[in-house]
């Protein structure tokens, strides 16, 4: 049976994988010889990525390419090009008497990789990158607009590490996204960011970052980096800052999510889901509570001190990961042989966490209940004997708060908490369920006994306005000498609204820590009775 649950939870796992991630992994690893326009689109176009080497000089025409404007639009893998010597070109005279057409566009592209001699032209751009969250490297020859410029960018992340870039105006037609210059020849700049299109733009020039930045789809790495005055630079969950040495900030730069790692210490928020293009050598590596990271593109990932996940998850879909270090693991791993070989565990216990992946009978019931009702979606209808940390109770607490007050729960001005930044947790504290722990302090990580939980609830009743009627009769439980003198009341109160009801024999337990599971279906007895 215990075999049985660990398959079970490695398709959990793949499911969720497919789910959450569903691009390609990584372009082939071995380069495909394009003869012909038909072979080159092919490779370009195929879903699971590609490497080709251009082996002759291809002129696009308007029967073969994708319309009048777009040659070849990439798929949505990763993909290298090796010009190899050779000119890939699209142009053709438009309506107005003057050229058009561009060669490649990236869209829905993972990554798009320029490399070796040669030169992609364009009659309008050489090359368009038109996708919020591609990455494009010019590792090697040159882009090239007889009309218009050489590169057109409109969102995404670039790095022009060589190579250049010309066109009867300017270089680049620069609207959106980041682009970080760093080697390659750009005859000019035309910048069009700032208008009611642009969302994240920035340039990063010698180190230095101009503009406002949200890097929300992709992950930035550089060696160096200062902000500067003026300027904005902002990490969410499905994005990242990567600063190989040193991070110089004069502007603003906040990390509310995703992953940041400066000077080689990574640090992956809760709920982040990031995914990795690069090879890094980082010092260490931790993953919060749900932080998931995933690893693309051949990338390899050494960590050589040491590695964290507090029920976090690592995919490697291509690439490898590399512990070096020690490890602490209570989360889950797929493509990781070292973590493969150490089973989950609760933090502070490795290798002792078993997977329960489905709920006790006792539980079921309301579980349920809560699924089809105030609870459609959840992390936390998984791992249920596991014990709940504060900000997974304080997302559960604040889920019930809204699905009985049939409104959003209300922010607070200024986050109390220096040592988390979700929202959930700081609706919790706008709201008075939680306190922290002192000094801006909210733990996030640490876990919450049955009088914490207890007291909790209570304070959810006062946010809802919720008066209930008990009897005025002290019940005098048999642990009443582990009961802190601020729980007496709350733990009082849920007992005779039967919500919390001890372990029998008067036993309340106060000092025992909630499961999932547990939290789960006292959440749901609240709704029942008072929805």
């Amino acid at each position: 049976m215990k075999k049985l649950a660990q398959w079970i939870l490695i398709a959990t796992l793949l499911i969720f994988a497919i789910n959450v991630f569903s691009e390609p992994a990584n372009a082939a690893a071995e380069y495909v010889e394009a003869f012909t326009f038909t072979q080159l689109k092919a490779a370009l176009t195929n879903p699971a990525g590609a490497k080709v080497k251009l082996m002759a000089d291809l002129a696009i025409t308007t029967a073969q390419a994708v319309d009048a404007d777009c040659g070849i639009e990439l798929g949505e893998g990763h993909y290298t090009l090796n010009l190899n010597g050779h000119t890939l070109t699209y142009s053709h005279m438009g309506g107005i008497g003057d050229p058009e057409g561009v060669p490649i566009i990236g869209r829905q592209n993972r990554s798009f990789t320029v490399e070796g001699t040669g030169s992609m032209v364009g009659g309008t751009f050489g090359y368009e990158q038109a996708g919020r969250w591609g990455t494009f490297y010019l590792n090697g020859g040159s882009l090239e607009g007889v009309i218009g410029s050489g590169m057109r960018i409109t969102g995404g992340l670039a790095y022009l590490n060589a190579g250049s870039i010309t066109g009867n105006f300017d270089g680049i037609f620069y609207e959106d996204g980041i682009i970080v210059s760093q080697g390659s020849t750009i005859q000019s700049i035309d910048d069009r960011t700032g208008g009611p299109h642009s969302f994240s733009y920035g340039i990063i020039e010698n180190g230095i970052f101009t503009g406002k930045a949200v890097l929300d789809e992709f992950v930035l790495v550089v060696d160096d980096l200062t902000i500067s005055a003026g300027s904005s630079l902002q990490v969410e969950r499905r994005g990242g800052l990567v600063v190989q040495n040193r991070l110089q900030n004069f502007g603003t730069y906040t990390f509310y999510g995703g992953l940041q790692s400066i000077g080689g210490q990574a640090l992956l928020k809760s709920e982040a889901q990031v995914n990795l293009y690069d090879s890094l050598s980082l010092k260490s590596l931790t993953l919060e509570s749900q932080a998931q990271l995933r690893i693309e593109n051949n990338a390899q990932i050494s960590v050589n001190g040491p590695f964290i996940s507090r029920n976090g998850g690592v995919e490697v879909a291509s690439g490898a990961l590399l512990l070096k270090g020690s490890i602490e693991n209570s989360g889950t791993a797929i493509g990781v042989p070292q973590l493969a070989e150490q089973p989950p565990g609760e933090p502070g216990q490795p290798g002792d966490q078993v997977d329960h992946s489905q709920p006790a009978d006792w539980a079921l019931p309301h579980i349920e209940a809560a699924r089809t009702s105030w609870l459609t979606e959840s992390h936390l209808f998984s791992f249920y004997q596991n014990n709940i940390r504060r900000e997974e109770f304080a997302e559960l607490v604040v889920k019930l708060y809204e699905a009985m007050a049939k409104q959003e729960a209300p922010l607070p001005e200024v986050n109390p908490f220096t040592d988390i930044d979700l929202l959930h947790v700081q609706k919790a504290a706008e709201l008075g369920i939680v306190t922290g722990r002192g000094e801006g302090i909210f733990d996030p990580f640490g876990l919450i006994t049955r009088q914490e939980m207890a007291t909790m609830y209570a304070r959810l009743f006062t946010a809802l306005d919720i008066k209930p009627v008990v009897t005025m009769e002290y019940v005098l439980f048999a642990d009443e000498d582990q009961i802190s003198n601020y729980a007496k009341t709350p733990l009082q109160l849920m007992y005779k609204l039967n919500i919390i009801k001890g372990e029998g024999n008067g036993v309340m337990a106060p000092l025992k820590n909630s499961s999932r599971e547990t939290a789960l279906v006292i959440s749901n007895r609240i709704f029942e009775k008072f929805v």
